[in-house]
């Protein structure tokens, strides 16, 4: 009995007996050239919108495509690419946030007789320390790496750009976290570490269902 061609193997073959590239499968299926690249050599499979297409363009089943091994290791990839996607808008949202302490009047201004709180541009103003603008740095940079996981969510970046851009995340953020600690600022301490326990328990738990 002839042994089963695997996925790679047959869509290779497929698009070679219609004499395409890569390049050209991908812009008939409205993906990436390199995506089709990692498909044909074993490194993933399909989303199951992508894998329909396939099917429709070749003119065969899904089983054709699919064994049952392979079945179970695209529904994985998928569910894990799902997965990857919601940690990216939720790590998106918190640090995207974090500019909301440019705004907020969390930071002290003496005055005679009381301490007025203002907002960062305004508690600069007022005092003018060099040292204050160290403050803006991760309050920018944490909503500008907020960005960047969005867009890695809504164009599917690889899971390595996705991890880089979350290991980003988390150093910008405990530098931010220690900063403003060590400025004594408890309102805006308090903030940025309630943001980071809520990003470290959001990439925990979806490791934990990993594991499973």
């Amino acid at each position: 009995m002839e042994k089963r061609k695997e996925f790679n193997e047959t869509l290779a073959r497929l698009r070679s007996d219609r004499g395409m590239t890569q390049q050209q499968l991908a812009e008939r299926l409205h993906v990436s050239r390199t995506a089709v690249s990692k498909w044909e050599t074993g490194g993933g499979y399909p989303n199951l919108d992508s894998l329909k297409d396939i099917a429709v363009l070749f003119d065969v089943s899904i089983d054709e495509l699919l064994s049952g091994s392979e079945v179970l290791g695209a529904a994985e990839q998928e569910n894990r690419t799902a997965s990857d996607s919601r940690i990216a808008a939720a790590f998106a949202a918190l640090d995207i946030a974090v500019l909301a302490l440019v705004f907020l009047p969390l930071y002290g201004i003496p005055e005679p007789g009381f301490i007025r709180a203002a907002p960062l541009p305004e508690y600069y103003a007022a005092l003018g320390e060099p040292v204050v603008l160290t403050y803006f740095v991760p309050l920018v940079l944490l909503p500008l790496a907020g960005t960047a996981e969005a867009v890695t969510c809504a164009f599917g970046a690889s899971p390595r750009t996705a991890k880089a851009v979350r290991t980003i995340s988390f150093g910008v953020h405990m530098f931010a976290v220690l900063l403003f600690a060590a400025a004594r600022q408890p309102y805006a301490t308090a903030i940025l570490f309630a943001l980071l326990v809520a990003k470290t328990a959001i990439a925990m738990r979806a490791l934990q269902r990993r594991e499973r």
